[in-house]
């Protein structure tokens, strides 16, 4: 199956650091330290002024930016389902940040954005079964197996990373999932402080290869029924990418989940 969604490496570093070396040695070559150098003037606004506020398109959702407010910011980029280990990484940073600063709700804020193949995990129930989600995620799983039932280990008809789905003693339910009361996608998306982000063009990939030719329809009604059954509280946004990069803007550190 084609790859038609775009990833998050770590080159990102690579380049970083890149440039802060192009900056030193540039520095150097005009006798003065990297940190001194000066702002450049930009035609019609004077130096240091912020950019000019840009209109938002009526089209997407951006409001949850303004949420963002807590001075502890973290966002989880989650390209994979990884048996839940996005879940389980930010309900971790939360328990760890209210363990050794008692911060909780508005001292924290939790931002996951769930894109490439984990989509199926903003996917209600009733997505998982008419599509057979659990049996089709096998082509994007490592070891190319079927996402199991909780409690049957039969490939998944029921959102397996829900706590409303996992009960204690399931055989086969995410440790992730299972070992936190309230790790699962529905609980997080009630938290305060959490937000939870789905890609749009990973939903229009779905929505193409997988709805519209079981469903018999066009792929923009079929992206219309997907985003109907998403889960309640989750936010569409253009692009995975995007909803990373606007994220890093409001001041979240970055962590790769997979």
């Amino acid at each position: 199956m084609p790859d038609l969604l775009t990833d998050l490496t770590p080159r990102r570093g690579f380049i970083a650091r890149a440039a802060a070396v192009g900056a030193a040695l540039g520095a150097a070559m005009h006798g003065r330290p990297a940190g001194a150098q000066q702002p450049v003037a930009v035609a019609g606004r004077p130096r240091d002024a912020a950019p000019a506020p840009r209109p938002v398109s009526s089209d997407w959702d951006v409001s949850w930016v303004d949420r963002l407010t807590a001075p502890h910011r973290q966002v989880f980029d989650a390209p994979e389902a990884m048996d839940g280990v996005a879940l389980h990484q930010l309900r971790a940073w939360l328990q760890g940040y209210e363990d050794v600063y008692g911060a909780a709700g508005k001292e924290a804020n939790a931002v996951l954005v769930v894109r490439h193949f984990a989509i199926p995990l903003v996917m209600n129930d009733a997505l998982w079964d008419r599509y057979q989600l659990g049996q089709k995620m096998a082509a994007f799983t490592a070891d190319k197996q079927p996402v199991k039932d909780p409690a049957t280990g039969e490939p998944a008809r029921r959102h397996p990373y829900l706590n409303a789905n996992v009960k204690q003693g399931d055989k086969h339910a995410s440790m992730y999932v299972a070992m936190w009361p309230d790790s699962g996608v529905d609980s997080l998306l009630r938290r305060q402080g959490v937000t939870v982000l789905a890609c749009n063009l990973a939903l229009q990939f779905i929505a193409n290869t997988v709805v519209a030719p079981q469903d018999g329809v066009s792929n923009d009604e079929a992206l219309s029924r997907l985003k109907a059954g998403l889960l309640p509280g989750v936010i569409v946004q253009p692009s995975g990418i995007f909803a990373v990069s606007r994220a890093e803007e409001a001041g979240c550190r970055y962590i790769y989940s997979a």
